[in-house]
């Protein structure tokens, strides 16, 4: 048998120390896990994993996909023998597998390598559990072992240790000698970088350039060994005239690296390119400098990424702020009544609601403003339903533009109208409506060209909490019955509602009077 080479006996050694130092650094620490701390380790990820799918499949009532669920556990699994969902009361809900014939329950409720269980919980208490039962580990710890993760990474690292070091010995021991530092080797292994790289020696004289340099500037097939990196036409053009001292006379005259410098090759033309420069001084064993590496990243591909990232997130800021004003768009759409843009009835009592609780909670006043349009079935009827429909939108703009911030306007009926006022009591809230009515009197035909020489009035009834309303339903009633009385008695006018015990609402003087 032929004996090893001096690299091979010393690429062995190396691998020897490094294996026995990962088995004392294991036998100390217990660095690498073994084969059951694994197999408990997964089992019990994969067992919590299905637990939480079945109990979310326990909230949705699935019992058939649970069901489906656990066999295709099981089928896809060959180290589960069985698997079960198990009620708290011992019913079997699902199994996959003979369940009852390999599992055994633990007999202190805890899991063991085989058999696994967890508590599936519902509504804060305990529903049941899910159960495995797995294969049986290796049982012969010699085995185990030898299958274990340690022997099969002392194996690989022993295998490809040897190899890595035998390759890195013999390329570290040629290196070593002179002689065999020929020039093409270490061009060629300049050209294996993917970063252009450029060698001047202290003249600033090229002495070494690889392909990737070359490629920068379309130069393939000419290597400018001998000149100088300023008599490069691409070169020079990228650094431009106005830049002033090159990078590398920089690095060179001071004695310190020079990074980070961008440069454009070809920013004219069509093959622009964008490339970092990096520029680092060959110092001798005095500090005197001998040359400079200079290295070229090109960082084109990066710079059209970073421009498309910086469009992306401004077409990002456009598209959100246009769905925050669809949004807005929608929310109002949702809330407001179509022909009149008033709130309507779905919001307006949510809004309502809110409203009544706070003034009750804090004893502040809050009324209730009925409106409805005299005898509009009639112009409806001489004028058509087109003409109404301007008048609705007449009345809803005069109470929107009357109305405060914080004050409820909603379209309750056809013609009729809902105010909302909080901190009115009802003197307040009766000349407010008082003024409404005026307004209207005088300004509600006027934008309806149909009308013009001629007067549409309203009506108008008012409650408050002091009336003894429970809820708005039964404040909007009573300013409802108010509003009644203002056409009983003779519409275009104001009513508002006394008490539960009055025989008839107050009128929009006794309210003055009170």
């Amino acid at each position: 048998m032929k004996k090893l080479n001096a690299v091979g006996r010393i690429a062995l050694g190396l691998v020897a120390l490094a294996a026995s130092m990962v088995l004392i650094f294991d036998l100390i620490f217990g660095l690498l896990p073994s084969e059951s701390d694994t197999q408990r380790i997964v089992r019990q990820k994969v067992s919590e994993n299905l637990a939480i799918q079945a109990a979310g499949l326990l909230q949705a009532r699935d019992v058939s996909a649970i069901e489906a669920t656990l066999h295709s556990v099981f089928r896809r699994d060959p180290e589960v023998r069985s698997i079960a969902v198990r009620r708290a009361d011992g019913l079997m809900v699902a199994s996959a597998g003979d369940h009852v014939r390999y599992w055994v329950a633990p007999r202190d409720g805890l899991s063991t390598l085989t058999h696994v269980i967890v508590p599936i919980q519902a509504d804060g208490v305990r529903w049941g559990a899910l159960e495995i039962a797995y294969r049986a580990s290796l049982e012969r710890p010699l085995l185990d072992w030898l299958n274990g993760p340690t022997v099969k990474l002392l194996g690989l690292l022993t295998l490809g240790g040897f190899v890595l070091f035998y390759l890195y010995m013999r390329r570290a021991l040629q290196h070593l000698d002179p002689r065999s530092a020929v020039p093409e080797r270490v061009r060629v292994a300049f050209d294996s970088l993917t970063e252009g790289v450029l060698i001047v020696d202290s003249a600033a004289r090229i002495v070494l350039t690889n392909h990737a340099f070359r490629r920068l500037g379309g130069e393939r097939s000419r290597d400018p060994i001998g000149r100088r990196p300023d008599d490069i036409p691409w070169l020079a053009s990228a650094l431009g005239a106005d830049t002033g001292e090159p990078p590398w006379h920089e690095a060179m005259r001071t004695g310190k690296p020079v990074s980070a410098r961008p440069i454009a090759i070809g920013a004219n033309g069509s093959q622009s390119r964008k490339a970092i420069v990096n520029c680092a001084p060959v110092l001798d064993g005095g500090g005197g400098v001998q040359g400079c590496m200079i290295t070229f990243n090109d960082v084109t591909q990066l710079e059209a990424a970073r421009e498309q990232l910086v469009d992306a997130l401004a077409d990002l800021v456009t598209s959100k702020e246009e769905l925050e004003r669809k949004n807005e768009e929608l929310e109002w759409l949702a809330s407001r009544d179509p022909m009149t843009g008033c709130l309507n009835r779905r919001v307006f009592f949510e809004r309502f609601e809110l409203l009544f609780r706070t003034a009750t909670r804090d004893g502040t006043a809050l009324a209730c403003v009925m409106c409805d349009i005299d005898k509009f079935k009639s112009i409806n009827d001489r004028l058509g339903h087109q003409v109404g429909d301007q008048v609705i939108k007449a009345i809803g703009t005069l109470l929107q533009r009357a109305a405060r911030p914080g004050d409820l306007v909603g379209r309750y009926g056809g013609e009729e109208f809902c105010l909302v006022v909080a901190g009115r009591d009802a003197a307040e809230a009766a000349r407010f409506a008082e003024s409404l009515r005026a307004r209207f009197e005088a300004e509600g035909a006027a934008s309806v060209p149909a009308l013009f020489g001629s007067q549409v009035t309203a009506s108008f009834g008012v409650s408050t909490l002091g009336g003894g309303a429970r809820g708005p339903e039964e404040l909007i009633d009573q300013a409802d019955q108010a509003l009644y009385a203002s056409k009983h008695g003779g519409r275009n006018r104001v009513t508002v509602y006394a008490s539960p015990d009055a025989s008839l609402p107050m009128t929009k003087d006794e309210a003055h009077a009170a």
